[in-house]
């Protein structure tokens, strides 16, 4: 499926498959499918679920740590659904990934374009990590 870069967040209707909140873009009309993951042991509804737990089960953690976190719970999810590693690589791999941004609203670091977004720095990390 051919993919043009954009704003990977629940509201698209073309790349909300990529984001973490995975069951919001489905409540929203975006996706037809649901895309649980299981993280350290355990199934969550999707991504972003799985992070919000593992952030509040341990100890505060750093902007760099909860940006880690993020990583890994992006590797869980591409692991476990290839097809999303595969439809990046079509695209482009990681030009593509670097050409898409992460907005949903609000003024944080998690958004922006490209690298200056967290969470596409995180979706790039763990796309180069799935597709080694």
């Amino acid at each position: 499926m051919k993919l043009r870069p954009g704003n990977i967040w629940s509201g698209s209707r073309k790349l909300a498959v990529f984001t973490n909140p995975t069951a919001l873009a489905k409540r929203k009309g975006n996706l037809n499918h649901d895309y649980p993951v299981v993280f350290r042991g355990r199934k969550y509804a999707d991504a972003e679920s799985a992070y919000q737990s593992a952030k509040r089960s341990g100890p505060w953690l750093s902007f760099a740590e909860r940006e880690q976190l993020c990583t890994a719970v992006v590797a869980a999810k591409l692991a476990q659904y290839p097809i999303l590693v595969e439809t990046i690589t079509e695209n482009g791999g990681e030009a593509w990934i670097e050409a898409c941004s992460h907005r949903v609203g609000g003024r944080g670091r998690w958004e922006g374009v490209g690298r200056q977004s967290a969470f596409i720095r995180c979706l790039l990390r763990a796309y180069k990590g799935a597709s080694r």
